[in-house]
This record gives structure tokens, sequence and C-alpha cells, in this order.
């Protein structure tokens, strides 16, 4: 019983350093990237839901890519231009109890077609994400 408690804790200690890992090489790999989360708002994106996702988004050329921090997803690619840092609003209250914080600021990414996410993004690095954004 004791030896199966604990290889229990090892697969969990194991688990957690690896999640602790992909974060760190998430932030090399995108050095002026930013926390954020998404969500689908309207339409379909392959890798997102309907609930706030957490994850690192960085700048690749032209474009921005959305990687999820706690497991390997594929990643959500869309344009910085698409971003709407004018629409800013707090998050919902359902929004903020389940995932989001009252600190983060929630824009819209108007996507080609009738596709649309919502970003969540940490309103005190605002000046970050807007050099990042390039606006």
């Amino acid at each position: 019983m004791g030896v199966v408690i604990l290889v229990m804790v090892a697969l969990v200690a194991a688990g957690a350093v690896a999640l602790g890992v992909r974060h760190l090489y998430l932030k090399a790999m995108r050095p002026h990237g930013f926390e954020c989360s998404l969500r689908i708002s309207r339409g379909d994106v392959p890798g997102l839901t309907h609930r706030f996702r957490a994850g690192y988004a960085g700048r690749e050329i032209d474009s921005f890519v959305w990687r999820r921090l706690a497991w390997p997803s594929p990643p959500v690619r869309f344009p910085a231009t698409a971003v709407r840092l004018d629409q800013e609003r707090a998050p919902g209250v359902r929004d903020h109890i389940l995932s989001v914080p009252a600190t983060f600021a929630v824009v819209p990414v108007e996507l080609d077609g009738d596709t649309r996410i919502d970003l969540a993004l940490p309103r005190r690095k605002r000046n970050r994400i807007t050099a990042a954004l390039g606006s």
C-alpha cells in the first residue's frame, strides 16, 4: 500500500515538473510574448472551446501564435491586426469565477468570416502587449 502511494506521489511530481518545463520553454521561445487566455465566442477554431483556456501568445512574423500552457494542443494563429484593443471590457462574472482574474481585460479578435475569439489579457502588462501587437 505504501509503495502505491509513493509511486502516485512520484507520478504527480513528474507531471508538475513537465508542465513547469513546458511553461519555461514557451516563454523562452517567445521572449516578448505574454500570458493570456482564449476562448471561442463565435464560429469554430481547432484547439479552442467556449471556455477560457490559459496559454502563452507570442509574435511570429506578422501573426500571433497562442499555445495552451497546461496541455499540449494545436497552436492557434491569428493576425495582430485582428485584435481589437479599443473594445476592451471587464471579464464577466461567470468568466471571473471560473478562470479569468478580475485584473484581466477581455478583447475580441475578429477572424475570417463569422469567427470570433475572446482574448483575456493582463491589464498590468498593457504597454508590453500594445508594443507586441504593433499598435
